[in-house]
């Protein structure tokens, strides 16, 4: 696609380098077509995401476990207290917290469920899982939906989910600080303000 910006635009102002990219970009989002009203010819852009906010339900999403077999994320999550690790195989952040998380598994109470989701194929993922040692349960979300529809764009990302399957807290951008012992004071100090 090729832009031309025009010499000059009067008093109103000159058309920013910037601005003239964000117009392509959306031009380029339609297809180069005029917009439609038609829900089923929108694209993802034109959508804006949900958020991960707490006290609201966990999403219901379809992950594939490195089993290939399909697996909801409310049988994940519901009926225990579980800390949800959104992680990516391209972050050094979340490949550090996954040491951490190994070396330390032995102190995550029975009671307590963690779970890996990553954005990738079973395939890819379970070269990373062999090539980080994570001995954690690791499902994929091979159709990106949380990264699409959830906003899901900094990693790592822990969320504490309540055994009703509702939020308890989200954290973006979790260091290797966050250990399993204090993933479990965090989640005792929220319910004890909540």
């Amino acid at each position: 696609m090729q832009l031309t910006l025009p010499p000059r635009l009067g008093r109103a102002g000159r058309l920013t380098i910037a601005t003239a990219m964000a117009v392509a970009i959306a031009v380029a989002a339609c297809g180069g077509k005029g917009g439609s009203n038609d829900s089923a010819t929108r694209t993802r852009a034109e959508t804006p995401p949900a958020h991960l906010e707490h006290d609201q339900p966990f999403p219901d999403v379809t992950l594939t476990g490195l089993d290939s077999v399909k697996v909801s994320t409310a049988s994940l999550v519901r009926g225990h207290q579980t800390i949800v690790l959104f992680i990516s195989t391209a972050c050094e952040t979340c490949s550090e917290l996954m040491k951490v998380w190994n070396r330390r598994a032995e102190v995550v109470p029975a009671d307590l469920h963690v779970v890996l989701i990553v954005d990738e194929d079973v395939d890819y993922a379970a070269k990373y899982a062999a090539r980080t040692g994570i001995r954690l349960p690791l499902y994929c979300d091979t159709h990106s939906v949380f990264a699409h529809q959830y906003d899901m764009e900094i990693y790592p990302t822990a969320v504490a989910v309540r055994p009703d399957g509702t939020m308890l807290f989200v954290r973006r951008g979790v260091t290797p600080l966050f250990t399993p012992d204090r993933a479990v004071n965090m989640i005792r100090h929220v319910e004890r303000e909540n």
